[in-house]
């Protein structure tokens, strides 16, 4: 049997794709080996932790919530999840479209119960805590999540953190379930250099620097600060704090007429500066292929005032 993982079709039991996991159900009362099976094997897997019946409540919070937005094909059982062909797919997949979800009942009573928490504070003997945000997956057809490392997204300074997957319903492999990467765990190397990252942390650190950078023009990143904590989180903060590190910031509204930010750009004042901030944008989809041009062309050109023609080196840092 075939079936499609990430943009490659891979035989089930072939050389690159296994279902042959061992199951830790028959040690779930014995931590010391559960400890020595999860140091050996770099996973857990448990049948039968949840309620069939909480799973299946969550399920349905969830589906029928996509389905009042127009998700799910018409007229076909919210419960199957069947994908409306003429539906936003980016919107389902979206975690900020969906974030709401993260604090349903039926999903927090699910992933926080009693079942979860007890697991793991036997496990790590002591009291345990879990993030508020859930990482749920609502995904369409089509090549899923890529790879990745959660411990760069989610440890923030503790080894001790382990990611729970459950899923939401009895999946096929042909529907798309969790997907490891057998002995990585042993991959001592990637544990030492990028598994010590913290991506907030790491992204800030480069936002500082990046300023101050001797590159070519155009060649500077566009940096984008989101927060699912609404107003109030510190993303224009953190945008001003790294201007006035480097003499100040340039301020725009992304209502701004393309031809009017080069002006400013050109004008005297912002010669000298290097960091560029477009605030309050909202959308989720923000696209301005002018605004793409000035981040990545070597050079800006436009009128100057007083002047004319002018153009400066783009060695500006942008911030969304």
């Amino acid at each position: 049997m075939k079936v499609k993982f990430l943009n490659h079709d891979l035989d089930v039991g072939g050389r690159y794709l296994t279902t042959d996991l061992r199951e830790s159900n028959d040690a779930f009362d014995d931590v010391p080996a559960l400890r020595k099976r999860m140091a050996e094997d770099g996973y857990l897997l448990i049948r039968g932790l949840h309620e069939r019946d909480q799973v299946m409540a969550a399920r349905r919070g969830i589906m029928e919530d996509l389905d009042s937005r127009g998700f799910l094909k018409p007229g076909s059982p919210p419960m199957e999840g069947i994908v409306n062909p003429d539906s936003d797919h980016a919107a389902i997949q979206s975690a900020m479209s969906n974030k709401h979800l993260n604090r349903l009942p039926e999903l927090i009573n699910l992933v926080e119960g009693r079942p979860v928490m007890d697991f793991f504070a036997r496990f790590l003997g002591g009291d345990v805590l879990t993030f508020d945000f859930k990482w749920l997956r609502t995904k369409c057809p089509g090549p899923g999540t890529f790879l990745h490392y959660d411990a760069v997204f989610m440890n923030r300074g503790t080894p001790d953190l382990y990611t729970c997957w459950s899923p939401l319903g009895d999946l096929t492999l042909q529907m798309g379930t969790l997907a490891i990467c057998l002995g990585s765990n042993r991959f001592e190397k990637i544990k030492q250099t990028y598994g010590q990252s913290d991506v907030d942390r790491d992204l800030i650190q480069a936002a500082f620097m990046t300023p101050g950078w001797g590159g070519p023009g155009g060649s500077r990143p566009c940096f984008v600060i989101t927060s699912d904590d609404g107003r109030g989180a510190g993303k224009s903060k953190l945008a001003e704090m790294v201007g006035l590190v480097w003499g100040g910031a340039i301020q725009f509204s992304h209502n701004e007429e393309a031809s009017k930010i080069k002006t400013r750009l050109l004008s005297p004042d912002a010669l000298t500066r290097r960091v560029s901030v477009l605030d309050n944008v909202k959308s989720l989809r923000f696209s301005w292929a002018e605004l793409e041009a000035m981040i990545t062309a070597p050079t800006i050109g436009g009128h100057r005032m007083y002047v004319g023609d002018a153009t400066r080196p783009n060695t500006l840092t942008w911030f969304i």
